[in-house]
């Protein structure tokens, strides 16, 4: 088999998440055990007719397995059984290459170094200050606005995550 491209990569992906087999996912479509490595595998091996039943059968949009955007974390279903779930998002190279010179800069390994973070990123609360009207990112409860130092403690109840 040849290489996969994202569409057939997307379709692995959702079975691997799934625990489905080629040959289970060819009993929940109706198709032959040959047509769904067709799929997996090429684009000549794809027919609209195909997609459908395996989007049906995968419940998941059908524009969702064809376009090359990524596979949102919401649909995947291991988080779901307590395992951590790959979530994908598309940022600017030029803002990939930043964190990863940053990452050489600190003598850091960097794939690893950008993971973390990013892990620490998510988990701060965002804050908007309504004295200059900027947002920002604290790990523990904001009491100053770190641009204008106004105290806000009493004006905001909760942060705003986004």
């Amino acid at each position: 088999m040849k290489e996969m491209d994202y569409v057939g990569r997307k379709l692995r992906r959702l079975m691997d998440d799934r625990g489905i087999s080629i040959r289970k996912l060819a009993k929940m479509t109706g198709l032959a055990k040959r047509t769904i490595e067709l799929a997996l595998s090429s684009p000549e091996g794809r027919t609209l007719e195909t997609m459908q039943k395996i989007a049906q059968a995968l419940e998941v949009p059908l524009n969702l397995l064809l376009s090359p955007d990524p596979i949102p974390g919401w649909l995947l279903q291991g988080g779901s059984k307590g395992k951590e779930v790959e979530v994908s998002v598309r940022v600017p190279k030029s803002f990939v290459d930043r964190l990863r010179k940053t990452a050489k800069e600190l003598e850091q390994e960097p794939d690893e170094w950008i993971c973390t973070w990013l892990s620490d990123v998510i988990s701060m609360h965002r804050y908007l200050c309504p004295e200059c009207n900027r947002s920002f990112a604290a790990e523990t409860d904001a009491k100053y606005c770190p641009y204008c130092g106004a105290n806000f403690e009493e004006t905001i109840d909760e942060p705003i995550v986004q």
